[in-house]
């Protein structure tokens, strides 16, 4: 029983001292009570309709307000002319990219996934290239669409010789449209009910 106190107390230490650290050393805007250590502020939404408990805290604490989503410190701009002027009028400031799953493991390259100077750079030359290209660009874009039209078709074909069944081509249509996209941005396609695409 000695032992678990102590814990107790160790653990409570420990949160008490990392929350007076970060209050006086994070200057971020205020945020609502009751964050807890590892689900932070995510016991406290409303799982159907967050944004009314993301409104009801911002009527509280103001327009901007700092919500822990888990362990991660969220900033919420509250109000429609408050996000007009970060993402219009200070889109130099508000424009990163937050760090996902998918940017580690495609190395942070490309047009989608990379981030800061990099990913502007890259977006500058596209945009130049695709003005200078425009025709065979569109061709390009056409002769893909056509080619990922093809296989499906032919995997729909297959999917009906082998079933009696209805055939749901919902996948199958989402699944074209994306190795379209992926062909452009990633620079490789997928076959035909991919695990890896999934």
């Amino acid at each position: 029983m000695l032992l678990f106190s102590l814990v107790v107390s160790l653990l409570f230490l420990i949160i008490l001292i990392n929350r007076l650290f970060h209050q006086h050393n994070n200057p971020l805007p205020p945020s609502p009570t009751g964050s807890l250590p590892i689900v932070g502020h995510l016991w406290k939404l409303n799982s159907r309709k967050p944004f009314l408990t993301v409104d009801s805290w911002s009527r509280k604490y103001g327009d901007i307000i700092t919500v822990n989503f888990g362990t991660t410190p969220v900033i919420i701009l509250s109000r429609e002319r408050l996000l007009r002027k970060a993402f219009l009028g200070e889109a130099e400031n508000f424009s990163g990219r937050p760090k996902l799953f998918v940017h580690e493991s495609c190395w942070g390259k490309g047009l989608i996934i990379s981030d800061g100077n990099e990913q502007k750079e890259l977006k500058k030359f596209l945009a130049t290239f695709l003005r200078a290209q425009k025709d065979s660009t569109s061709h390009g874009i056409q002769q893909a669409i056509d080619v990922e039209t093809r296989k499906m078709l032919s995997y729909i074909e297959e999917l009906r010789a082998s079933t009696d069944n209805h055939i749901n081509i919902e996948d199958v249509t989402l699944f074209v449209m994306g190795n379209v996209l992926t062909s452009f941005l990633l620079g490789r396609t997928y076959s035909h009910g991919s695990h890896e695409f999934k």
